[in-house]
C-alpha cells in the first residue's frame, strides 16, 4: 500500500526503548534539551491533526487533544479499562 501525498517520514528522531521519554541510556539520551523540546512539540502538532486518536497516559497526547478539541470526543485512552464508554465512531455511529 502507498502512503497518501500528505504522509511523511521523518528519520533520526530521539526515542527510546522503555516508555519514558529520553530516559538514560535511550538514543539521543545525551541531546540537547532545545532538540527534545522541538520533537516534542512537533509530536504534538502532527498528533493533533489526525481524525482519531487512540493514546495511552501520555503528556504528549493530551496536549494534542487541548490543540485540536475534536479529538476530545474522537479519541480513546486505552490505560482505562474502567467504566470507559466507546466513542460514538466505535459503535459505527458517526462522530
Amino acid at each position: 500500500a502507498r502512503w497518501p501525498a500528505s504522509a511523511f517520514r521523518w528519520r533520526d528522531v530521539l526515542r527510546a526503548e522503555e516508555n519514558v521519554a529520553f530516559s538514560r541510556g535511550g538514543k539521543g539520551s545525551r541531546s540537547s534539551n532545545a532538540r527534545k523540546g522541538e520533537e516534542v512539540l512537533l509530536d504534538v502538532l502532527l498528533l493533533s491533526r489526525c481524525d482519531y486518536l487512540l493514546h495511552s497516559a501520555s503528556g504528549v497526547a493530551e496536549f494534542a487533544i487541548y490543540w485540536n478539541l475534536k479529538l476530545h470526543r474522537r479519541s480513546v485512552h486505552l490505560q482505562y479499562t474502567r467504566n470507559r464508554q466507546p466513542p460514538p465512531w466505535g459503535k459505527g455511529e458517526a462522530a
